[in-house]
């Protein structure tokens, strides 16, 4: 019987140790850091994003089509501060991805 018990304790270490060592069951701060990373990473490809959308609006700029150049400009920024917030965080019925007119 002892012998069962630690050939099977055995073997659940050896599983154990096999799932940790994969990326998908890793434990510990690892896994925090690495999600940490990666919601970095986004952040910055959305901040790099709403910059050159920011860009883009700024330059096709036309009094008949857009009106006032102050309020316009003003409209550019808060659609950047918009679209910098993470979609998880986005609240509200105004924001659309669909109906992103500029």
């Amino acid at each position: 019987m002892i012998s069962y018990f630690q050939t099977k304790r055995e073997k659940l270490k050896i599983i154990y140790c096999s799932l940790c060592l994969t990326n998908k069951y890793r434990m510990g701060n690892e896994s925090s850091k690495q999600a940490k990373q990666e919601n970095l990473i986004k952040q910055q490809k959305l901040q790099e994003d709403a910059l050159r959308n920011f860009n883009i609006r700024v330059s096709s700029y036309s009094y008949p089509h857009h009106g006032q150049h102050n309020a316009y400009i003003e409209w550019c920024r808060a659609q950047y501060e918009l679209e910098c917030v993470p979609e998880s965080c986005r609240q509200g019925s105004n924001f659309n991805t669909k109906d992103n007119y500029w």
